[in-house]
């Protein structure tokens, strides 16, 4: 099981694409981070936790994380809570059907009017993946940047 990101459907980053320039973004844009899991086959599985840091003192989350396309259509919900002013630990679980490849989570941010030019880093952390021999598996940490110019 991987777990890869990406912003605005435009920059995927995972370890098999090459390497693209960053995204840029202003002050004041909107930010979507899409998760992505990509399993072994006959690998999927039932449950994921991780957790999204993000930059608190440059962005701020809008509304509440989303399910992905293939979360809903493996029957799965997503509980999200904010764990520390800057991260939301994550849980995508229910039903008894393994989690699909694909979208699994959106999150929306927004960059602050006043944010300075730079490097942004958001991360995928502390993941792990519950079998369906309800043990857990722990994936690698995941991240992206993009710049704010």
């Amino acid at each position: 099981m991987r777990l890869a990101i990406l912003f605005a459907a435009v920059l995927p980053l995972a370890a098999q694409t090459p390497a693209k320039p960053p995204l840029t973004k202003a002050p004041g844009d909107p930010v979507t981070l899409t998760i992505f899991a990509n399993s072994l086959p006959d690998r999927a599985p039932l449950g994921l936790q991780w957790e999204v840091v993000y930059p608190a003192q440059l962005m701020d989350p809008e509304g509440k994380p989303e399910a992905g396309s293939a979360a809903v259509d493996s029957g799965k919900s997503l509980e999200c809570k904010p764990r520390k002013e800057y991260s939301f630990a994550c849980v995508l679980s229910g039903g008894s059907k393994p989690i699909s490849d694909g979208q699994i989570a959106v999150f929306h941010f927004r960059i602050h009017p006043d944010a300075m030019p730079g490097k942004v880093t958001l991360r995928i952390q502390s993941a792990s993946a519950r079998q369906k021999d309800n043990s857990d598996a722990a994936l690698r940490n995941t991240e992206s940047v993009f710049i704010i110019r």
